[in-house]
């Protein structure tokens, strides 16, 4: 458990930042019944890595996880460029 601020707490906070609103999020929790994971995905999060986890397939998890939330950066296509 975390000190002063619950997750959906902290969650509320970086969404109250400007330069944190549009973060991504990802929480690590030990509250991985239904209920707590579908109030996790509500309030913004991205993905729940339930606890106790597994140190050796964190990386691997992590990666899943952004690699279904990125996007590729778009860029002109040959002849769209500005010719100024």
């Amino acid at each position: 458990m975390m000190p002063g601020m619950d997750s959906p707490a902290t969650l509320a906070a970086l969404r109250g930042t400007a330069a944190f609103a549009e973060t991504p999020v990802a929480f690590m929790t030990a509250k991985v019944q239904t209920r707590d994971v579908q109030q996790f995905l509500e309030l913004g999060a991205i993905a729940v890595i339930p606890k106790p986890f597994q140190a050796m397939e964190l990386a691997g998890q992590i990666r899943a996880i952004w690699d279904g939330i990125a996007r590729p950066i778009q860029t002109p296509a040959s002849g769209d460029e500005d010719s100024r």
